[in-house]
Parts: structure tokens; sequence; C-alpha cells
């Protein structure tokens, strides 16, 4: 059986443009921002679909790197597992990655 998706438009706060959710069955259930437009929600929908590709709904890294995976952005991978010490705020604005 493929999967099933269901897409709900509640109105979400305004600085969340959806989510996805696993459910207990194996279907999908997408919540869309009803305040959004319907741009917004296409551009919604490829993001919680990149999230399901990308088996984010099985992982355990920190939700930040899912959303930057999903949005496309790689962060390179680390030269060592020592921490990087930065001076000051600015010097981490400036230097950071």
């Amino acid at each position: 059986m493929t999967a099933q998706y269901f897409v709900y438009y509640l109105p979400l706060p305004l600085t969340i443009h959806g989510s996805v959710r696993l459910n207990d069955d194996g279907t999908y259930s997408i919540y869309l921002n009803s305040r959004d437009s319907a741009e917004e929600w296409h551009k919604t929908i490829e993001h919680e679909l990149r999230h399901i590709e990308g088996g984010h709904l099985y992982s355990d890294k920190p939700v930040w790197k899912l959303e930057l995976e999903a949005d496309g952005i790689a962060l390179p991978a680390p030269e060592t597992s020592e921490p990087k010490i930065y001076a000051s705020l600015e010097d981490l604005r400036e230097n950071f990655i």
C-alpha cells in the first residue's frame, strides 16, 4: 500500500507555516497555516515532503538540523570534535563557518 497524505488547514501562529506528522497507520498528516497564501502552501508542502523523503520523522538529530536539511542547507562537517572557541559575539558572527 502506498502512503496516504492528509492535508489540514489550521490557523497556526504567523511564524509557523506548517508541520508534518507520521500517523500510527503509516499515513501522514500535513498541517498548513490557513493564514498563508497559496504560494506559501506550495512551498510548505515541498518543505514537509523533504522531511518525509529525508527520513526526518525517524531521526534523532536536533530539530534545527532537520529544518536546515529540509531547506536544502547543508552544514559542513566539523574538522574536529573539539569545540571552536570564539572570543566574543562579534567574533562568532563574523567567523562562524
